[in-house]
């Protein structure tokens, strides 16, 4: 079955190529750090180098079109850091920015406008010093990092967002395709994937049992490769199922060897390449049917630290490149270029070239964290078409058009307001008691002087009618409403007249939580939704009962206004549909019973219901403070859940090697008692 399955394999005469010796970077001083980081970095224009330096940290940058043996003299190294560089990364969506790990404990962010002039653009700091870097493969400017002390940090526009704990130090971090999940593998020989906004643990295993370093990769959403140590630090390669991870879906040994096994995986064309650290060989596979198929390796005589993968749009597909590897050899101080060549002929080269990842973010860092995913933006590398494009970013709200607001200007400073004069407060009274006659609540004083009658004290109709040769219509009406329910503007009333607020120019109003004011007309009787259904149902010949000109009052209503504490008209901004109160006012001492305008309708107690003595709305500063505070119990449960779950490690991890001395105690019993009875 072996050999047919590999029959159909797309790169099944995969082989690596040697480049000539003039095409190498020769004498470059190549860090000598024990750590098993990522000391090399290249893209389409830069290859950016790790060095060895006497102080501090410091990189290289070198053109990949200009290699040959560099002059000490003209090496332009770049110091930055106080500690050593153990982690290199360069923006996949932006060829001038590289983001550098060191052990001082800081990440810098840098533009690189030429090999000579590279300028600090940020810093990330951790607690302790740093081990590996990684960008995120769909969105812009997003970066993943996991330091010494345990910890693995989210970061979006160079600001945190979201740490991860770990029992133990990590020894990979790895993103999905798709930005959507994290991986890590960690001391404690067990691998986990991780929520990266929320920082919850979506599945985690035993991936090897070897005590040595282990490392991690996704081959697709849902299946990842390890490489590892086995119980007899053999070097070995797992391929898991996220949905099933009890049991691999295939693994298998590769040699005995010390050396870390780094693994490189191309998604485009399904390649795995395993380079062993201190190896001169790379080995190629592909990932096919749920297995990892042998293809070829490329040998040499000189070990290698890391290698490094150039981006896929800067190959030479002349020579049927499908990818090339930068070793770092150590020993020699040399960068060494390696063509993996996939031999194709005429029309058939298209076939190894499938659409790859485009420079060209798929959604943005804001995106990102308010939970959109997307798989990476890819091109096709022979016409240059964008596959998937990429999500448009989020337009910004526009306001609706807000209606032309009415202008007139004040008798004393020109300043635009909404003139109400006493006539039209008087018609708009004449109105609403037209529309519902009041029934006010009698004090002591009044009701003594109330008649027992109720026909002696009810209103007379005939006495609040309007005087001879008023007339209003329909449309007067419609008016009349439409200027007092629908005004857009802030409430500048200007005060004419007679009355409590004699004397006061204009008076200016406007809810502490509404947005939008909406003029009200409140009675004793009614709401002022009451008031103006009824207003509505009385139509043309209740307004006729009013008008602009002066109102004569007769003498049931003068009355009525000298034994009844009248409540005055109250107009002022509320929100809508909220519940009318009612300010009654006291009749001025010059004349009857006057309407105004209620200053402290709009005060605290304006807000308050008078049968629940509630608020009618939530401020928007008490729910800022609910939503503060439920975060920060939030972030204690989950700190407390983080200790747990580390404590719970520590605890298995002494279950377990109570377990293995339980086994060894028995093992020496039995030998004690073989002894014993080969004596007697």
């Amino acid at each position: 079955i072996m050999p047919l399955i590999r029959a159909n394999l797309k790169y099944r005469h995969l082989f690596g190529e040697q480049v000539r010796k003039d095409q190498q970077f020769e004498n470059v001083p190549i860090s000598r750090n024990a750590h098993d980081g990522q000391f090399v970095a290249v893209n389409s224009e830069f290859l950016a180098v790790s060095c060895e330096s006497s102080g501090g940290g410091s990189f290289l940058i070198l053109p990949i079109d200009k290699p040959g043996r560099l002059s000490p003299l003209n090496l332009h190294k770049i110091c930055g850091h106080s500690s050593a560089i153990i982690d290199l990364a360069w923006n996949p969506f932006d060829d001038r920015v590289l983001a550098t790990a060191s052990e001082d404990g800081y990440v810098k962010l840098w533009r690189v406008a030429d090999p000579s002039e590279v300028s600090p653009a940020a810093e990330l700091e951790h607690n302790r010093r740093l081990l590996y870097t990684a960008w995120h493969p769909a969105a812009a400017d997003v970066l993943l990092t996991a330091s010494y002390d345990c910890e693995v940090a989210v970061w979006a526009d160079c600001r945190l967002c979201s740490t991860i704990g770990h029992p133990d130090h990590v020894n990979s971090i790895a993103w999905s395709p798709d930005g959507r999940l994290l991986a890590s593998t960690c001391k404690d020989r067990l691998a986990r994937v991780m929520d990266p906004r929320s920082g919850c643990t979506v599945a985690k295993w035993t991936c090897h049992t070897g005590a040595k370093i282990s490392k991690i990769l996704f081959s697709d959403d849902c299946r990842l490769l390890t490489t590892g140590f086995s119980e007899y630090s053999q070097r070995q390669y797992a391929l898991w199922d996220l949905n099933k991870t009890s049991r691999a879906l295939h693994s298998d040994e590769v040699d005995s060897s010390s050396g870390v096994l780094l693994p490189y995986y191309d998604p485009d064309c399904s390649l795995l390449y395993l380079a062993g650290r201190g190896d001169g060989n790379i080995r190629f596979y592909e990932i096919s049917r749920g297995r990892l198929h042998f293809l070829n390796q490329f040998s040499t005589h000189s070990p290698q630290k890391c290698i490094a993968q150039l981006p896929k749009r800067a190959l030479d597909r002349s020579l049927c490149e499908v990818g090339r590897l930068y070793r770092l050899h150590v020993a020699s101080n040399v960068v060494e270029p390696v063509r993996v060549i996939a031999p194709r002929r005429g029309h058939h080269v298209s076939d190894i070239y499938p659409p790859a990842a485009a420079p060209i973010p798929a959604l943005g860092a804001d995106q990102w964290l308010a939970g959109a995913n997307r798989d990476p933006v890819r091109v096709s590398l022979s016409t240059g078409e964008i596959i998937n494009p990429p999500l448009p970013p989020p337009q910004k709200p526009q306001s609706p058009p807000q209606a032309p607001q009415a202008q007139s200007s004040s008798s004393n400073g020109g300043d635009p307001t909404h003139q109400l004069t006493p006539g039209t407060l008087r018609n708009i009274q004449h109105l609403v008691q037209a529309a519902s006659p009041p029934r006010p609540t009698l004090n002591s004083e009044t009701a003594a002087s109330t008649p027992a009658d109720p026909a002696a004290a009810a209103p007379d109709t005939a006495a609040t009618a309007a005087p001879a040769g008023t007339s209003c219509g329909p449309e007067k009406f419609s008016r009349l409403l439409e200027k007092f329910q629908h005004l857009d503007s802030p409430s500048t009333v200007a005060i004419e007249g007679g009355g409590p607020f004699s004397g006061r120019r204009s008076q200016s109003f406007r809810h502490p939580r509404s947005s939008r004011p909406v003029f009200a007309v409140n009675s004793a009787s009614s709401t002022a939704a009451a008031a103006t259904a009824a207003a509505a149902a009385a139509g043309p010949a209740a307004v006729a009962a009013a008008d602009d000109s002066t109102l004569n009052t007769s003498a049931s209503v003068k009355r009525r206004a000298s034994t009844v504490t009248t409540s005055s008209v109250v107009v002022r901004p509320q929100l809508k549909n909220s519940t009318a109160r009612i300010s009654p006012q006291e009749p001025s001492p010059g004349g009857d019973a006057s309407a105004a305008v209620s200053n402290s309708a709009c005060g605290p107690t304006a807000d308050m219901d008078s049968s629940s003595g509630r608020p009618d709305a939530v401020s928007t500063e008490e729910l800022t403070s609910q939503l503060a505070a439920k975060d920060v119990e939030l972030s204690s449960l989950r700190k407390e859940l983080a200790f747990r779950d580390m404590r719970l490690m520590r605890l298995e991890k002494e279950l377990q090697s109570k377990e293995s001395e339980l086994v060894y105690l028995r093992t020496l019993l039995r030998r004690y008692g073989d002894s014993r009875s080969s004596q007697c």
